[in-house]
């Protein structure tokens, strides 16, 4: 039974390599176009925001709807603000009020002059030295009322700021650039922490995700470009550039991710959809340079070639972190 095992393996191993060559176990090159052209990916937004509100109340008008284009800062939806705005312009006219510093400036003055009089008399003893003392006494607190009265104008100023800060809440804003994916609230509808008025996404740039084999590790670094063809009807070939390449991979299924940036600038290009993608740079045929006998990885190829192979040119030329020098 055991003889009859081996034979049924080895046949597997023989279809495996007649199917498939570029996983022979003679050769001595990997062929990277076997991996470049047959890696799938999907098209995603660059950015999904769930927009929700700082302050709870009730939604009064909402001005997108779904698939509209917004840009950032256009309004989105307003909150009923009848309260706030009363807070406002009750804080306007309180900064406005400027009558008590003009008081306790024209007592200054006053309290100068009679001061200035008194003292004069007071050379000639006419008045008392008591006396100028004490309007020597109300001058200065005069000068400390006049101080008073321009901090509270400072303090209704900052309640101004306030009130306007938390009028402005009331205006829901977009944050970023995209299309209105989903619309969750009409006016009169009461809006929560919890709940969200709409979500957005950001679809200038895309991004492209993607799983390769571990066999692509050291060769694919971000900066590096892909073909991205997205699936029909949309089709079409378009350049993207390696954004993130995780440093984490999968054990179970022998890939680790990738993250493309794809310009869309006219927005042609929707999200969400499937596509292909092919590395830029990858030769067409055998590699020419040796590949170094150490690194990390370097195992694995070498396992996965059956012998000595080659290396593969690397896609992009961004270098990885330096090591520590503590």
């Amino acid at each position: 039974m055991r003889q009859g095992l081996q034979g049924l393996l080895s046949l597997i191993v023989i279809l495996a390599v007649t199917v498939d060559p570029a996983l022979s176990t003679e050769g001595t090159t990997i062929d990277p176009t076997h991996f470049a052209d047959r890696l799938d990916c999907v098209i995603k937004p660059s950015m999904e925001v769930q927009l929700s509100a700082p302050a709870n109340g009730v939604v009064e008008r909402v001005r997108i709807d779904r698939g509209d284009l917004v840009r950032t800062g256009d309004v989105i939806a307003e909150m009923k603000s009848d309260v706030e705005q009363a807070t406002v312009n009750l804080a306007r006219r309180q900064t406005e009020a400027t009558a008590k510093i003009d008081a306790a400036k024209a007592r200054v003055e006053y309290l100068k002059l009679k001061y200035n009089r008194s003292r004069t008399l007071n050379t000639t003893k006419i008045v008392a030295d008591a006396t100028l003392d004490e309007i020597r006494s109300e001058l200065e607190v005069a000068y400390q009322a006049v101080l008073e009265a321009e901090f509270n104008q400072a303090i209704a100023q900052l309640e101004l700021e306030r009130a306007a800060a938390l009028l402005k809440q009331r205006t829901i804003l977009s944050p970023i650039n995209g299309v209105i994916v989903e619309r969750s609230l009409s006016p009169g509808e009461y809006l929560s922490e919890e709940k969200r008025i709409a979500r957005i996404s950001a679809i200038n740039p895309l991004f492209v995700e993607a799983f390769v084999p571990v066999a692509l590790h050291g060769i694919i670094r971000t900066g590096g470009k892909a073909i991205i063809t997205p699936e029909d009807p949309i089709g079409g070939s378009y350049e993207a550039t390696i954004d993130v390449v995780d440093r984490v991979y999968d054990a179970a299924s022998g890939t680790f991710g990738l993250r493309l940036k794809l310009a869309n600038p006219d927005l042609s290009l929707p999200a969400g959809i499937r596509c292909g993608m092919s590395f830029v740079g990858l030769p067409d045929g055998k590699p020419s340079a040796p590949v170094s006998t150490g690194g990390p990885g370097a195992e694995h190829r070498r396992g996965l070639a059956g012998g000595t192979q080659q290396a593969l040119p690397i896609v992009g030329s961004r270098e990885p972190w330096p090591r520590s020098t503590r």
